[in-house]
């Protein structure tokens, strides 16, 4: 059993050398049509563009056909080279951010909500003291001393007036 498994490795590591030996023997090197990179001593078909050969041989320092094209191809490279995948550091600096917009955006909404539900317990409230001040009963109030006292009919106006203004304000929002 161990025989066999070495076996296997051993010819695992050799087609992995084999195969970089065949892709370090390529002369030509391009991206095709559905974004796969491809290695051949061939040259590419007719059908890629410029922009997506990455690799030809070199003679007399350019490459055959293409005089200005290699700057092009180079220029194409460094471009691939700045759009490198984020590092962690980068990812985690992202997540991060989204994370305390998130937080933030969550915070606002809860307090949002907080307000419109002290909003509707005040307009409540106030429909409530409206009912009691048009119900016809008489209203007392108690001073600091803790002395009742009835309202006047000013004073009940006042008030009746004022409530009403609270519900008015409560429909107009």
């Amino acid at each position: 059993m161990m025989k066999l498994t070495k076996f296997r490795l051993a010819l695992l590591v050799a087609g992995l050398l084999f195969g970089s030996a065949a892709m370090a023997q390529a002369k030509y090197v391009w991206i095709d049509a559905q974004g796969v990179k491809q290695f051949s001593d061939t040259p590419p078909p007719g059908d890629i563009p410029e922009k997506n050969i990455l690799k030809t041989p070199r003679r007399s320092g350019s490459a055959p056909g293409t005089s200005a094209a290699a700057p092009a191809a180079s220029d194409a490279a460094s471009a691939d080279a700045a759009k490198a995948p984020p590092s962690l550091a980068d990812k985690e600096a992202d997540y991060k951010k989204r994370k305390a917009e998130q937080a933030e955006k969550d915070k606002k909404a809860a307090d949002d909500a907080k307000q419109k539900q002290a909003r509707a317990d005040n307009c409540e409230q106030a429909k409530r003291n409206l009912a009691a001040l048009n119900s016809g009963v008489r209203m007392s109030t108690t001073d600091k001393d803790g002395q009742r006292s009835y309202l006047t009919d000013d004073q009940h106006a006042q008030e009746t007036a004022r409530a009403q203004q609270a519900v008015n304000d409560c429909n107009s929002n």
